[in-house]
């Protein structure tokens, strides 16, 4: 039986993969908000002074944020996992509690803000 402590980097995949997953939502959540952030003068109604922006937009952004903050969360504990098979007392397991509840919450809070620049993109559609 293969010692767990001393773990080869091919088992270390899950973790590598856990990780580029939380980049790749954090790019996707920065962008979309970056660009719907450059665009919401779009939609100032015309013959209107202010700038309207629908709730559900404003909530989506906030969304795109809570996305950021769990993923790096998530970045952070998996590092944190790969110092700790370093020191010979870590796991494997992409799976284990402390990546897994932020980067659920992460991947919640993801598709939660994609739903409201929907919802938004709907409103104005309208």
């Amino acid at each position: 039986m293969a010692d767990p402590t001393k773990s080869p980097s091919s088992s270390r995949e899950g973790l590598k993969s856990a990780y580029e997953t939380c980049r790749q939502v954090i790019t996707l959540a920065t962008a979309i908000a970056t660009l719907t952030v450059t665009f919401a003068k779009e939609f100032k109604p015309a013959g209107m002074a202010e700038l309207s922006v629908p709730v559900a937009l404003q909530l989506a952004w906030g969304l795109y944020g809570l996305a950021v903050f769990f993923g790096l969360w998530a970045m952070l504990a998996i590092t944190g996992s790969h110092n700790a098979l370093d020191k010979g007392t870590g796991t494997t397991d992409a799976m284990a509690t402390n990546i897994r509840i932020p980067s659920l919450l992460m991947l919640l809070a993801f598709v939660l803000g994609f739903g409201a620049t929907l919802a938004a993109g709907a409103s104005i559609v309208r």
